[in-house]
């Protein structure tokens, strides 16, 4: 039985994500001073001018600006199933004292339902966002490592899925493409199509520890223990 790789849309989210086109609404000031808030529409970039997220380098600070990237099995242009690492949105952190920490959403990706950041918690490198969206309440809880916010987003339905804070100088959506494929799917893709498993897939998934796509794949293995009597 070959091995597959397993994630629950988020239905709550909204998501159209296919294509590489993508349009915002933004709440942000212009950064080259226009001030107020813009909505408009991401062009077309060429397939040669195609870039992903620019990320800010060496970080050891929460401030500044972030990219909440999601993984997600998405159809491709042809209808054929594959996965994307989706910033769905652009969020903004600042440090304010004593007063405490506070959030604005700068962006959201078109397609995806808009939401509010409630609070902002932060203990050294462990951040804690309460947000809503509509009637629906998210959180996500995670920890800097590495220049990276790694954690969960929780939805109202109590699951929860594999999430990524990537810092980064965007403050729309304009010019990049938020759903490029995601980190490490040819590796994953090869994995899957070994006929070794589950030994194959778990030295991919070791060796791309902290990678969604990874998390995914134990959690796959661990369902199917009883067809891997010998799994050590």
């Amino acid at each position: 039985m070959p091995f597959r790789l397993r994630f629950l849309a988020l239905s709550v989210l909204a998501i159209a994500a296919c294509g590489p086109a993508a349009s915002t609404t933004s709440t942000a000031p212009d950064p080259d001073g226009g001030g107020g808030s813009s909505t408009g529409s991401a062009a077309k970039p060429s397939a040669s001018s195609v870039r992903g997220l620019q990320v800010r380098p060496d970080l050891k600070t929460l401030t500044g600006v972030w990219g909440l990237v999601l993984t997600q099995p998405v159809p491709d242009n042809t209808g054929q199933q594959t996965y994307r690492d989706l910033c769905i949105s652009l969020l903004e952190f600042k440090d304010a004292g004593a007063a405490g920490w506070t959030g604005e959403v700068l962006a959201t990706l078109e397609g995806t339902n808009a939401f509010q950041l409630e609070a902002v918690r932060v203990d050294q490198s462990a951040l804690d966002l309460d947000m809503q969206m509509g009637e629906s309440k998210l959180e996500f809880r995670g920890n800097l490592v590495d220049g990276v916010v790694r954690g969960t987003l929780t939805m109202p339905n109590a699951a929860f899925f594999p999430a990524m804070l990537r810092p980064t100088q965007e403050r729309s959506f304009q010019g990049w493409d938020p759903k490029p494929l995601a980190s490490g799917l040819d590796r994953f893709s090869k994995a899957m199509a070994d006929r070794n498993q589950p030994q194959t897939m778990l030295d991919t998934a070791n060796e791309f520890r902290g990678n969604a796509l990874a998390i995914n794949a134990y959690e796959g293995i661990i369902g199917r223990l009883s067809q891997y009597p010998s799994l050590d």
